[in-house]
C-alpha cells in the first residue's frame, strides 16, 4: 500500500462535507482498476444508548452518520468499519 497524494479542495464548517482530490501516479489504462482506501476521524456522531443506565444496566454506544464516498467512477464495494 502506498499513500497518494490529495489535496483538500473545500472545506466548509457550515456544510457537512469535506471535498478531496486524489492524485494517482500514473493514469489507469483501459479496464484496469485501482483500490482506494480513505481513513477518516469523525467526532460528534456518537452518544450513550439509553442516555441514562442504572449502575447495573447496560449501556451501549449509538453512532449516527451519513459516510459515504461520492465518486464519479464505478464504485464495486464501499465498506465502513468502526474501531
Amino acid at each position: 500500500m502506498c499513500n497518494l497524494p490529495w489535496l483538500n479542495l473545500c472545506f466548509l464548517s457550515s456544510r457537512e462535507y469535506d471535498l478531496v482530490d486524489i492524485i494517482l501516479p500514473s493514469s489507469l489504462r483501459v479496464n484496469e482498476t485501482m483500490n482506494i482506501v480513505l481513513e477518516t476521524v469523525q467526532t460528534h456522531v456518537t452518544w450513550p444508548w439509553p442516555e441514562t443506565a442504572g449502575q447495573t444496566e447496560d449501556q451501549a454506544l449509538q453512532y449516527k452518520t451519513n459516510l459515504l464516498v461520492l465518486s464519479p467512477y464505478y464504485t464495486l464495494v464501499q465498506r465502513t468499519k468502526l474501531k
